[in-house]
């Protein structure tokens, strides 16, 4: 049998999950996944910058009629080709936010549910006030370090940079060359 102990565990649990879910999922998408991208965009930058003009001075220094410009140019389309799936990462993305958003409004319609049904119909007293502010504290004390090991931790973590890729890219076009 349902009691007023359990039905205020279920909400406070279900509560809980979905506070968790929104704070990750608004971290996530307005921190880590731009801060991600920052990380991307400063290693192209900086490839762009220090290694495509040695690339183009070894290109350049070649007698005209050596360099192999069909490989070049098949080079070129697949880099073109490349950069076109960026249009189909972006619509994955844009699908995947609306997952979770629809996540986020299942969960709380869910939650209102759970609530109205306990205290309407049952008439349950599940004591939201307590719900709400055991929430709200356990929430900000777990937001507090997930933002502290992101910040110190986990966007320190070192990984291979796309620059160590640019050595590839000029080991194949010295090789065809």
């Amino acid at each position: 049998m349902l009691t007023p102990q359990t039905a205020h565990k279920f909400v406070s649990i279900t509560f809980h999950m979905w506070i968790l879910f929104v704070f990750l999922t608004t971290f996530f998408y307005l921190f880590i996944s731009k801060t991600k991208q920052k990380v991307i965009n400063d290693e192209l930058s900086n490839i762009i910058q220090t290694k495509i003009p040695i690339i183009l001075k070894q290109l350049d220094n070649l007698d005209s009629n050596n360099i192999p410009l069909k490989q070049l140019n098949k080079i070129a389309q697949q880099i073109k080709d490349k950069l076109k799936t960026n249009t189909k990462i972006a619509t994955h993305n844009k699908k995947i936010l609306n997952i979770a958003i629809s996540i986020c409004v299942i969960g709380f319609m869910v939650i209102l549910s759970s609530i109205i049904y306990f205290t309407v119909h049952l008439k349950y007293h599940i004591d939201l006030k307590e719900i709400l502010l055991e929430n709200i504290i356990v929430t900000i004390l777990v937001a507090s370090f997930e933002t502290l090991f992101f910040l110190n931790i986990a966007i320190k973590y070192s990984h291979i940079k796309p620059s160590h890729l640019i050595y590839r890219l000029k080991y194949q076009l010295n090789k065809q060359l």
